[in-house]
């Protein structure tokens, strides 16, 4: 990602209610589409392990092949993929899967992933 826009800037501190920003990363999702994550460089995957550490939760959003490596998303942090439900029901194959679309579930399990089935 030589020359894109940063993935995601987060500064921690004090939030002024009390909380810390440490505490309210546990409540939240950080969504990054697949040409980002799969764009990224090694200070990339860095940043969003450390994220993951802090205790965001990481998902993948904007899915268009299913020929990922999901062991290496989990080892990144992420625990959600988002892939519209009309590629589940109707395009596993021209979405590049590795299996059968009533395996796919096992899969993300096998790798700590969870899947989003995105209405569209």
């Amino acid at each position: 990602m030589a020359n894109a826009e940063p993935l995601l800037v987060v500064l921690l501190g004090p939030t002024g209610s009390g909380k810390t920003s440490l505490s309210l990363a546990l409540a939240e999702h950080f969504e990054f589409s697949e040409d980002a994550v799969l764009s990224a460089g090694e200070a990339e995957e860095a940043n969003l392990k450390y994220l993951a550490g802090l205790g965001f939760r990481l998902s993948m959003d904007q899915v268009t092949t299913l020929d990922l490596d999901f062991a290496k998303l989990k080892r990144l942090g992420f625990e959600f993929v988002k892939v519209r439900a009309s590629t589940l029901i109707y395009g596993m194959s021209r979405a590049r899967a590795l299996v059968a679309a009533e395996d796919f579930k096992d899969l993300l399990a096998r790798n700590g992933i969870n899947l989003i089935a995105e209405r569209e």
